[in-house]
């Protein structure tokens, strides 16, 4: 019992303290660069930011909306702080007459598809079909995670409701096991 509640005022004053950092934006994009960290739900969590901003992007630039609101919007889309706060130095960059796909390669969650294809995109002129490349890339990895975590579930899951159903059996067996043991002791 006191282990119990021990655990419990733990818990509830972790997520206090991390509920109260979020109030400060350096510390939302420690904690949005930790998520990505998480094993599983970090790959979850960037390839379906990177899928919904590189895909909205894509649609906002074939659309004929400038680049800089693209950028603006695809950034605060995105979903995660860390790819928002991305976002958000590729529009500056932009801004300031750089090339966002030069700047995309200084994060290493961008570097591997969206800066090549950022950068081939606006060299080349066809920066919504890059993007909307990159986006079926990204969808595609996310299939692939949710493929995954499903096939980590299923035997989990089975453990579960075995588990469940073994404490039902005992829970309605003791007491007739017990009873039949008393019957058999008195004389």
């Amino acid at each position: 019992p006191k282990a119990l509640a021990f655990s419990a005022v733990a818990v509830a004053v972790l997520w206090s303290v991390l509920w109260g950092f979020r109030r400060f934006q350096e510390s939302r994009l420690f904690l949005g660069k930790a998520a990505l960290k998480v094993p599983l739900y970090g790959k979850y969590l960037l390839n379906s930011s990177l899928a919904k901003s590189t895909r909205l992007l894509s649609t906002l630039l074939e659309s004929g909306v400038p680049l800089l609101r693209s950028l603006e919007l695809a950034g605060r889309s995105a979903g995660s702080t860390a790819v928002s706060a991305a976002f958000e130095e590729l529009l500056a960059a932009a801004k300031r007459g750089e090339s966002p796909g030069e700047c995309a390669f200084s994060f290493s969650f961008l570097a591997p598809v969206v800066a090549p294809l950022l950068s081939a995109g606006e060299q080349s002129g066809k920066l919504p079909l890059m993007m909307e490349r990159a986006a079926d890339w990204y969808e595609s990895r996310l299939e692939e995670e949710v493929k995954r975590l499903c096939s980590l579930l299923e035997p989990a899951m089975i453990l579960f409701v075995g588990a469940m159903a073994s404490m039902a059996v005992l829970a309605v067996f003791t007491p007739m096991i017990e009873a039949i043991r008393s019957l058999s002791l008195q004389p």
